[in-house]
């Protein structure tokens, strides 16, 4: 049995590993981790921002490309919390340096009173290549991807979301969604707003387009063969249920004929009912198709069909006048 692919691990793995090549890609992809999950934080002796991310790999990798675009090597650190009785540790990005900050960012707002991004501006994202290391920026800091257990459910249940801080940020990233045709839509819940994508085909558009291609050919590969074992299913069912209904109807028969036999009354039968209950009983497993080529008039499978049930409806009469 082959092992079974943890496709949220997988795509996190393929964002840790993607190659970010020029200035332009990594200033998106920070830009879009700092729409996902950066904060303003003030204090008396220090200003800056923060990127919260949920493992050591992602944030060292921001810190990399914030060093490569800005020459300045941020703070790294982790922060745990507990809730619901369950431990969490978060890792944070801390740049500090004001040229730095200055450098890294695209004309997007910082709201002061919330301490995060207020809007972003997607035009400041020239050309198809920092608009998808964005969006591979915001997924990493801030979306997820669920896959059903349930393999009853070929191509249905399937959801990939991304959390925006408001209304404002989720409208100018939908807007990014629709240039590359995935449709997406969004709820406010807990104070944000998630986007979401529940159409399998535009999960997979998706994957494409922040360059998941390993994550994307083996989701297809699950929904490939979900649909497979959905539709083989379906067909041995109806196999099932054809073969049980005939099952059914030839037990009849027999009983029928039997019946007959036992209290002498088949001679009573015309001559082709007589053949037809002879044949059948000689033959009780052949279906109607087969039964009719050993009959000397080959009759139709509707019409071999017909005599059966007149045999049985013949013995129903020689039992109800005894």
């Amino acid at each position: 049995m082959s092992q079974k692919i943890n496709i949220p691990q997988l795509l996190e793995k393929e964002i840790l590993e993607a190659k970010i090549s020029t200035k332009a890609e990594k200033k998106a992809f920070i830009n879009g981790m700092l729409t996902g999950s950066g904060y303003l934080f003030k204090q008396q002796d220090k200003s800056g921002i923060i990127i919260e991310v949920s493992n050591f790999e992602l944030a060292h990798k921001t810190a990399g490309l914030i060093q490569h675009i800005t020459s300045h090597f941020p703070i790294i650190y982790e922060n745990k919390t507990t809730s619901n009785l369950n431990d969490k540790t978060i890792y944070i990005v801390e740049i500090l340096n004001e040229n730095a900050i200055q450098l890294l960012m695209f004309s997007g707002q910082f709201n002061d009173q919330i301490n995060t991004f207020q809007s972003i501006n997607i035009d400041d994202l020239k050309s198809d290549t920092s608009k998808k290391a964005f969006l591979q920026g915001l997924f990493a800091s801030s979306g997820s991807i669920y896959v059903p257990q349930n393999i009853k459910k070929p191509s249905g249940g399937y959801s990939l979301e991304i959390v925006v801080k408001n209304t404002e940020i989720s409208k100018e990233i939908k807007t990014l969604l629709k240039y590359f045709d995935i449709r997406s839509n969004s709820r406010t819940k807990n104070n944000v707003v998630i986007i979401y994508i529940k159409d399998a085909e535009m999960i997979l558009d998706f994957l494409i387009i922040i360059g998941a291609v390993n994550t994307y050919f083996e989701l297809q590969n699950i929904l490939a063969l979900r649909m497979l074992t959905n539709d083989t299913n379906r067909e041995r069912n109806c196999m099932i249920a054809n073969i049980t209904k005939t099952a059914k109807a030839s037990a009849k028969q027999l009983l029928a004929i039997q019946t007959l036999i036992q209290n002498e009354q088949i001679d009573n039968l015309n001559p082709k009912l007589k053949s037809t209950a002879l044949a059948r009983l000689e033959h009780p497993d052949l279906p109607l198709s087969e039964l009719a080529k050993i009959l000397e008039d080959k009759p139709s499978k509707s019409g071999l069909a017909h005599r059966l049930n007149k045999i049985v409806e013949f013995a129903n009469q020689q039992k109800t006048k005894q």
